[in-house]
């Protein structure tokens, strides 16, 4: 059950943000070893963010993973490639130096889909 939220201080239109979640979908599903149906994804764009400067006139994107088993190292690496592939395809002008990826790894007894947790 993967929840992937992408923060961002790009414009976009409500189709690229969509092209976006549909991207984000369709890569996570098979490294997280989960149904894709389980896949969260949110695009908050056009947001005041900065990237530690201040500036927020530069583009910049902060994207928090949260999973709930624990990831390996090459898969956390192979997601934020993904990320960063999925991203540089909706904002192309992005500074990939200006992008975030934080992963959070949480126990499937906090989480609950269609109002019940998810088994343990």
């Amino acid at each position: 059950m993967p929840t992937l939220t992408v923060v961002t201080n790009a414009e976009m239109t409500k189709k690229g943000a969509q092209d976006l979640v549909k991207a984000l979908t369709d890569f996570i599903y098979p490294i997280a070893e989960c149904p894709k149906e389980y896949v969260h994804a949110h695009v908050s764009h056009s947001q005041v963010v900065s990237f530690g400067s201040g500036d927020c006139e530069t583009l910049c994107c902060h994207t928090r993973v949260v999973h709930a088993q624990e990831l390996s190292r090459e898969k956390k690496n192979e997601i934020a490639g993904k990320i960063q592939e999925a991203l540089m395809q909706a904002v192309p002008t992005i500074n990939p130096g200006s992008t975030q990826v934080l992963f959070e790894e949480t126990s499937g007894a906090n989480i609950a889909i269609g109002g019940a947790m998810l088994p343990l």
